[in-house]
């Protein structure tokens, strides 16, 4: 009976150090996440050309924040805010490939697609990997992850970019009809990207030999608002272009 006392103490003092340790692990983790957040804001901050911020300033900074990260995913590799952490990481990596950080930015990337499916934001690391991946010389595999940003979740917010960045290829290649209907994807989700997808979408159109919806296309891009005179003058030119292959004009 003794001994079976014994044992249910020491069974309860470890479930309550246990349960003291967990307590603190996630004290601790909240602090590294407040300390890596808070510097990675103060870095985007300096980067973004804050008025009292040297370019020294904004390096240290950077530095602080990329070693508060790397601290936080060492520290705690099964948090629930891996995913946002190693996100982060990409970012404040230096661009420049000498220093290795667009490998490193790569690896990043592709880690939040393999292991954090619940990351908020896997579209933008989607994207983000393209350009790392188009910067490196890897055209296809950018490609590759622009057309599953689009397949898996076609209604980002990122995908106007992502159709416009295929439709490129697509005009590169002389891909018409694929180049016209990336770019007709682009222009139907207002935004930025209107104007500049109406006109590559009626330039596509002609390219393939179809004068009607070149011209229906660059009549659209007419109707928008806040057109340069320069856009406005180009797409008069194309109707005009258009309709002479049709016959409708001299």
């Amino acid at each position: 009976l003794e001994r079976s006392q014994q044992e249910e103490r020491a069974r309860a003092v470890t479930a309550a150090l246990t349960q003291a340790l967990a307590g603190l692990e996630a004290e601790h983790e909240g602090i590294d996440y407040g300390l890596a957040t808070a510097s990675y804001a103060a870095s985007a901050r300096y980067a973004a050309g804050d008025s009292f911020a040297t370019d020294s300033i904004a390096t240290a900074w950077r530095m602080r924040a990329v070693a508060q990260t790397e601290g936080f995913l060492e520290r705690h590799p099964a948090s629930l805010a891996r995913g946002e952490m190693r996100f982060r990481l990409a970012d404040l990596l230096p661009a420049d490939p000498g220093h290795g950080g667009s490998e490193r930015a790569r690896v990043l990337y592709e880690a939040i697609l393999a292991e954090d499916p619940a990351f908020a934001h896997r579209d933008a690391a989607m994207l983000n990997l393209a350009s790392v991946l188009r910067e490196a010389g890897d055209l296809k595999g950018a490609d590759r992850r622009l057309a599953a940003l689009l397949e898996t979740m076609p209604q980002s917010d990122f995908a106007p970019e992502a159709h416009v960045e295929l439709g490129d290829r697509a005009l590169e290649f002389e891909r018409w009809s694929e180049a016209e209907a990336h770019f007709a994807a682009a222009a139907s989700v207002p935004g930025p990207l209107v104007a500049m997808a109406r006109y590559k979408q009626g330039f596509a159109a002609l390219k393939r030999g179809d004068a009607p919806a070149g011209a229906e296309a660059f009549a659209q891009l007419l109707a928008l608002p806040d057109l340069s005179k320069e856009t406005q003058v180009d797409g008069l030119s194309r109707i005009a272009w258009a309709l002479r292959d049709l016959g409708g004009a001299p």
